[in-house]
């Protein structure tokens, strides 16, 4: 994997040297799942949809959001919006799909657009011959976390005044090489649709790739974080890490 980083990817070596991890290789690691069993949002939907959720959750930021999203029907609702792309879904085909009550749908819709887990897709957006109101999947899982105002103003100054710019080479190799891996492992099934209805008119980018590069980036973080060696190193340099030793 490194000379793929390497010769693909344009990033120095010498520029991104860490000390070697006494950790064992994750693909020989047997992690059990039992470790994040209570980070699986409930309830479930009843039904699934196919649709590559790779950001697996509906982040709750609020009463309002966790009334709305207690509701099974909320859960499909926003399965069957966000499958539908950035082309949107109409009230009567969530009907159909789900084969809900028009009240229950109406008023899940509405309360989904209130907390903002889903929009309707503007007139100029919509076929010329479209005329019902068509929803979409507002925010990806990521975008709806916030983070403490002072940390994220310093992050972003640092990084706008380029005093993380070594950390950007290398960040998005990262990104490309897991897409890469993927794929050079045949599990094609796992990367992000080219269709057509991914591609956002607005912003261009294929939606579905936003979000699996955003899962890439949490799920390096989480290794990272994990990395017992470098991670209690680092709290040991900057005096947060206790002198006492488990007997």
């Amino acid at each position: 994997m490194t000379s793929r980083l390497q010769a693909s990817h344009v990033a120095s070596p010498g520029r991104f040297e860490t000390g070697q991890s006494t950790n064992h290789d994750p693909q020989e690691r047997n992690i059990s799942g039992e470790r994040f069993e209570n980070t699986r949002p409930i309830p479930r939907p009843k039904r699934s949809f196919r649709t590559k959720k790779y950001l697996q959750h509906y982040p709750v930021t609020s009463l309002q959001e966790a009334k709305v999203l207690s509701k099974p029907s909320s859960w499909e609702i926003l399965d069957v919006v966000r499958a539908a792309g950035v082309n949107g879904i109409s009230a009567s085909d969530i009907i159909k799909a789900l084969n809900l009550p028009q009240s229950d749908v109406y008023a899940s819709l509405k309360e989904l657009l209130e907390i903002q887990s889903i929009a309707q897709l503007p007139k100029d957006m919509k076929p010329k011959d479209e005329r019902k109101r068509l929803y979409v999947y507002e925010k990806t899982t990521l975008r709806k976390y916030d983070v403490d105002k002072k940390v994220a103003l310093v992050t972003r100054d640092l990084y706008e005044g380029n005093e993380l710019e070594s950390l950007r080479v290398p960040f998005f190799a990262m990104l490309a090489m897991v897409h890469d891996e993927l794929k050079s492992r045949g599990l094609d099934d796992a990367l992000p649709s080219r269709a057509a209805e991914w591609f956002c008119q607005k912003c261009e980018a294929n939606h579905q790739a936003v979000e699996f590069f955003q899962a890439v980036a949490i799920a390096m973080i989480r290794i990272l974080m994990d990395d017992s060696d470098h991670f209690k190193r680092l709290l040991s340099r900057l005096g947060y890490l206790s002198n006492v030793q488990d007997s």
